[in-house]
């Protein structure tokens, strides 16, 4: 015999079956389950997206909840999705992602909760590490403290960055 009939509704369900002979013994079994069919939530609270930041230590900080049968792993991966996903928690225990070192460049991060009965969502971010200060050469006069007779000396210079040049100015002592 199966129970078949019934569309179960979200939430703990307890069941006890009975049955009896004809001579009135009774004997009976009770089971409980969980019907789980909604995702966890979870936000990444800490950088927000597209970040830029010179902080090769940079904390990723997330929070996830489930109403459902309860979170159970946190999962993390980053950039190339190749090597192992790694944990930042089991049982319900999570941690922010907070022992990395990242390298220069930009990042993604994709961080996911799974609850108890196997649902699962996902949360990403990117961030862009620099570290790194532009490169400036002064060309054009080519050495330091050049005396001159040119009222109209020129000053030239070259800069560059990996992850591009927000901005160029100067200060002089005559203006």
């Amino acid at each position: 015999f199966n129970i078949t009939n019934i569309t179960w509704s979200q939430g703990k369900h307890n069941v006890t079956v009975y049955t009896n002979d004809t001579f009135g013994n009774l004997n009976w079994s009770t089971i409980s389950f969980t019907i789980d069919t909604t995702q966890p939530t979870i936000s990444i609270a800490f950088p927000t997206n597209n970040t830029n930041s010179s902080s090769t230590s940079l904390n990723v900080n997330f929070t996830a909840s489930d109403a459902g049968s309860g979170l159970f792993n946190f999962w993390y991966n980053n950039d190339t999705y190749s090597a192992a996903n790694k944990s930042l928690g089991v049982l319900g225990t999570s941690f922010n992602i907070t022992n990395i070192t990242w390298g220069q460049g930009k990042h993604n991060v994709s961080i996911w909760p799974n609850d108890s009965a196997g649902n699962y969502n996902i949360a990403s971010v990117s961030c862009t590490i620099d570290s790194t200060a532009p490169t400036l050469t002064i060309l054009i006069p080519p050495t330091n403290n050049t005396n001159t007779t040119n009222i109209n000396q020129n000053v030239n210079f070259t800069f560059s960055d990996a992850t591009g040049i927000d901005s160029v100015w100067y200060n002089n002592d005559s203006h």
